[in-house]
């Protein structure tokens, strides 16, 4: 009889392709590896160079026994909070929130990127209090030259 079906030519052909078991589901969910590990790269150097890996920590360290829970509030807010953001990577970052692992590696790459950016700024530090010594010699050995100048045009040397 369904052979017969003038409507089977119509409908395309969806049961081979449809997921078939809870695996073939989440297999349809996963997100890339690297995509994740970029996004953690970019997020703790972001919160590092605004300042907020302290409580960003704070945040996700105290969300940790909640990050499911977080993770389908996003999924539930997704339309409005992805329009309101504009941030192309949402997706991943739910995702991100549903696996405690995932929240322990992005707080250990926001440490990371914390610890990098405090050298770098005591680099920078370092390197402007080198300076500073520089032009505070120079300005000491302008002041000896001109002093020697003054006597020697006054004949005190």
């Amino acid at each position: 009889m369904k052979d017969s079906d003038p409507t089977r030519e119509l409908t395309p052909e969806y049961e081979s392709a449809r997921p078939q078991s809870v695996e073939d589901w989440r297999a349809i969910e996963e997100v890339d590896p690297d995509a994740v590990n970029e996004l953690q790269k970019r997020m703790g150097r972001r919160l590092a160079e605004m300042e907020l890996a302290v409580p960003a920590v704070i945040a996700l360290e105290s969300s940790k026994p909640v990050t499911f829970i977080v993770s389908q509030a996003l999924a539930a807010g997704e339309p409005i909070l992805y329009w309101l953001s504009g941030l192309q990577d949402y997706y991943t970052f739910r995702k991100l929130m549903e696996d405690r692992d995932q929240v322990e590696n992005l707080i250990q790459q926001i440490e990371a990127a914390h610890d990098e950016r405090r050298e770098q700024l005591l680099e920078e530090k370092a390197e402007q209090r080198e300076r500073k010594a520089r032009r505070k010699a120079a300005k000491k050995r302008l002041r000896e030259w001109k002093r020697a100048r003054k006597r020697r045009g006054a004949g005190l040397d």
